[in-house]
């Protein structure tokens, strides 16, 4: 995710508290990190993560879930 976005999306739904966010992808939980080099609007996903979910067209996806401030920190707790 572009850094700038990744800030942004941070104050909005963690109040700036964290680095990473947590999203949801096709059941698969990320920590994501704040990026320059990648394009605005985009998550970029390892390979090897995103062979493991039912994504076989990355780049029509639309929309990732955002885990809760509080859900968010069990899940980094738990190596998501």
């Amino acid at each position: 995710m572009h850094a700038r976005t990744h800030e942004r999306v941070g104050e909005e739904v963690y109040g700036g508290e964290s680095d990473v966010l947590v999203m949801k992808l096709d059941g698969y939980h990320l920590a994501v990190e704040g990026e320059e080099g990648v394009p605005e609007g985009t998550l970029a996903v390892p390979r090897d993560v995103l062979e493991d979910t039912s994504v076989r067209n990355p780049p029509s996806l639309q929309e990732v879930l955002l885990a809760k401030a509080d859900r968010a920190a069990q899940l980094l707790e738990m190596g998501a």
